[in-house]
């Protein structure tokens, strides 16, 4: 598989989170034992918790609370 293509293509979709996932589990020795359907429910999963992420530090930066929230 051509990791560089793939990857650019997922940030072109706008898919960050799928994409730092797909880096990581590559790099994971563990994740070879992943059938196909493990893989994109993991990549799947890190996308949906990145978005998760992006959107509530959104709503903590526009809340304006007075103490800083984390």
């Amino acid at each position: 598989m051509l990791k560089h293509p793939t990857l650019e293509l997922l940030g072109q979709l706008g898919l960050a989170g799928m994409a730092h996932a797909f880096t990581e589990l590559e790099s994971n020795s563990d994740a070879a034992n992943l059938s196909h359907a493990e893989w994109l429910a993991l990549l799947l999963d890190h996308e949906a918790t990145y978005r998760n992420d992006r959107r509530l530090a959104l709503r903590l930066r526009h809340a304006r609370l007075r103490h800083h929230a984390v």
